[in-house]
């Protein structure tokens, strides 16, 4: 390293010391500085001889100083005389403290970015920080292994960043996908709620917000990201659970509408159903529910009335053919009565009476039953009346009769 103080410099003035060296004596004072090699004391004594060494000997002292405190010395001892070896001192000591105070703040730096790899969750800001620090060193101080340990951790924790970055990218994507998807199937599930209609659509948005569920980013510290994607995804559990408590709701109001005719309607059916946590969709599938149950009633009650009401259309046209019935007996009758056909009109009576039972006559048909009953009474009593007076005309004839002949036959009989 030293070889090059010898080599002629045109620009320095010759000094009378300088002309007065021989060859000689250079080479003895070169084996000395080599031979000084990182003693310190030794190379500052070669500096500071101004009677003997050669200026260039005494610079390159300087140079080979490493030391501060050598180099302090050197300062002071040339502070007030041989002002260029000062200046080469004063430089040399201000490089060597730069170096000195750049390499501990290197080491700093270098500890501080592995300590902060060692970290579960990196500050991105303290990173930055920490590299702006280093920017700020002159490499040209520092120690190659500084240069690449810093190099090595810097780029291991900015892989670990770039990695939470996309991460982040993800959850930022993931985030705004599943607020689409739940915002869809909240204002589906009301819609629904209120109608009945668009089933389909809210089926779409169920699979929306379960597929959601599903591609959930996967977190295992629990920083606020985790919990922020944990709380949307209890928030996603929510929604799918109201939309299948929905859709059970609706399959039950559904079967009811579809069979009015099914008195097989128990409330407790209606609440053993999963339960609805939302109030707004609970009130308003309970005013669905209700007013079904009262179409259905309406419907039974219709049906009931119908089916009396047909049950008394039959009764009306018994009633009615009895009547029929009735008049045509009683006409038939009364025309046997005018031509005294008695016995017939009293069979015919029989059979209208008979008739009657169950009957709902009105009060003129039955006053025509009392009267031909008892017209037909009256001519049975006079028939009976009539029939027994000829009986005892007969007998008193033939008794008269019998009498003649008896009469006749002694009269012949005396002759």
């Amino acid at each position: 390293m030293f070889n090059k103080i010898f080599k002629s410099n045109e620009a320095e003035p010759v000094t009378a010391q300088a002309t007065a060296a021989d060859p000689s004596d250079q080479t003895d004072w070169l084996a000395k500085l080599h031979a000084a090699g990182g003693d310190e004391q030794a190379l500052l004594a070669i500096a500071m001889d101004r009677d003997n060494a050669p200026l260039k000997i005494r610079q390159a002292a300087v140079e080979a100083m490493q030391s501060e405190d050598a180099l302090k010395a050197a300062e002071r001892e040339f502070r007030d005389h041989d002002r260029r070896i000062h200046r080469e001192a004063k430089l040399r000591l201000e490089t060597v403290v730069a170096r000195r105070l750049a390499r501990a703040l290197a080491d700093q730096l270098i500890a501080d970015a592995h300590a902060l790899f060692a970290q579960a969750h990196i500050p991105a800001n303290r990173f930055v920080e920490i590299d702006r620090g280093w920017q700020a060193l002159d490499a040209a101080l520092l120690d190659s292994a500084q240069i690449a340990g810093f190099d090595t951790v810097s780029t291991q924790i900015a892989q670990v960043l770039r990695s939470r970055g996309d991460q982040q990218s993800l959850i930022k994507r993931w985030t705004h996908e599943a607020d689409l998807a739940l915002a869809e199937l909240q204002a589906g599930s009301i819609a629904v709620a209120e109608t009945g209609l668009e089933r389909d659509k809210l089926a779409a948005a169920y699979d929306a917000v379960n597929l959601a569920r599903e591609n959930a980013p996967l977190m295992t510290d629990q920083d606020a990201r985790s919990r922020d994607i944990n709380h949307k995804i209890m928030l996603l559990d929510a929604a799918l659970q109201l939309a299948r408590a929905l859709d059970a709701r609706l399959t039950h109001i559904d079967k009811l509408a579809a069979d009015a005719t099914n008195a097989n309607d128990d409330p407790a059916a209606w609440h053993g159903l999963p339960p609805v946590a939302d109030t707004k969709i609970a009130g308003l599938l309970s005013a669905r529910h209700d007013a079904i149950r009262r179409t259905r009633q309406q419907s039974r009650d219709v049906m009931s009335r119908a089916a009396k009401e047909a049950v008394d259309e039959k009764d009306k046209a018994r009633r009615q053919a009895k009547l029929a019935t009735l008049n045509e007996l009683l006409t038939g009758a009364e025309s046997a009565l005018a031509t005294g056909q008695v016995v017939d009109a009293a069979a015919a009576l029989t059979t209208i009476e008979a008739t009657l039972k169950g009957a709902h006559a009105n009060p003129k048909l039955l006053g025509r039953v009392d009267a031909l009953r008892a017209e037909i009474t009256r001519l049975k009593g006079w028939q009976h009346w009539g029939g027994g007076r000829a009986r005892e005309d007969l007998a008193a004839e033939a008794e008269t009769l019998a009498k003649a002949i008896t009469d006749e036959k002694l009269h012949i009989k005396s002759h």
